[in-house]
């Protein structure tokens, strides 16, 4: 979910369309490169895209969510959902100066507050009848396929069928979440499938996101114990050496100054391997 009630990248072309112009060398080349209908997707994108970008920013417990994209409910109707935040989740003014004052007023909540917030789960029915655009009726499939595309509330509105309310002292770390992963499509039900070009094209994205994390975590995680077992082996070794020769003075003191240099070698290979789990693409 979302705080928009849209997703900006109407389709999968224009998904497609608009990574072709965000990872070409030259955003300009590559724009241009693009065919016609392309170009006015990529725009069409990038103009929605600022629009939500402009939102007023507030703490996540106070913010509305959308899945902006439809799933199936059941064999016959098609909904969206929305999470409405409470009118009274508590929550503290935002330090603007902190880049990660979202995450940290999310967790000092969760850590701190007496009273955790709470959000009313709703669905929206797709309802051909009485949805329009610009107007006119249109069928199933049109909705169903256009994620920018809103579905007014007005003519279908949500039904609340449940609440959702964060538990206390049970924050994710950051540190937590590296093993944890989306798979929207893999996990759903015949009764519960998500539909439209987006979704469709969503499964192998997060497939191959999934595994490229996975592959850097494995390697980074070896690195780490390599070098963990690396100071155990040196420290002993070390250690050996310096009661076989504690009459000698120097010995000890070049045996204890050698643990520092390997712990200091070792720890630098460890933060090596953090920083790979840390910056590697989600």
């Amino acid at each position: 979910m979302q705080n928009a009630s849209t997703l900006p990248i109407n389709d999968a072309r224009a998904f497609l369309a608009t990574m072709k112009l965000l990872t070409a060398s030259n955003p300009a080349v590559g724009f241009w490169s693009l065919p016609f209908s392309d170009k006015l997707r990529v725009m069409r994108t990038l103009v929605l895209a600022g629009f939500q970008a402009h939102q007023k920013i507030k703490p996540y417990q106070q913010l509305r969510y959308w899945s902006t994209v439809p799933f199936r409910h059941g064999p016959i109707d098609v909904v969206k959902h929305s999470l409405t935040p409470s009118p009274d989740n508590p929550a503290c003014p935002l330090q603007k100066s902190n880049p990660n004052g979202l995450r940290d007023e999310l967790i000092r909540h969760v850590e701190e507050d007496g009273r955790m917030s709470a959000f009313d789960f709703g669905l929206q029915f797709l309802d051909t009848d009485s949805m329009t655009y610009w107007g006119k009726h249109r069928d199933a499939n049109f909705w169903i396929e256009n994620a920018s595309v809103e579905w007014n509330e007005a003519e279908a509105p949500f039904h609340t069928v449940a609440r959702l309310s964060l538990l206390s002292k049970l924050a994710l770390w950051p540190g937590d979440g590296e093993a944890t992963y989306f798979d929207v499509t893999g996990n759903s039900t015949t009764d519960s499938t998500p539909l439209g070009s987006i979704n469709r094209a969503r499964r192998d994205g997060e497939v191959a996101s999934r595994k490229a994390r996975t592959r850097a975590d494995t390697f980074a995680i070896s690195i780490m114990v390599f070098a963990t077992l690396l100071l155990l082996a040196a420290t002993a070794f070390v250690q050996q050496v310096s009661c076989s020769t504690q009459n000698a003075d120097g010995n000890i003191a070049r045996g204890s100054m050698l643990i520092s240099q390997v712990t200091a070698s070792v720890s630098t290979v460890r933060c090596a391997g953090l920083a790979l789990t840390n910056t590697h693409y989600r």
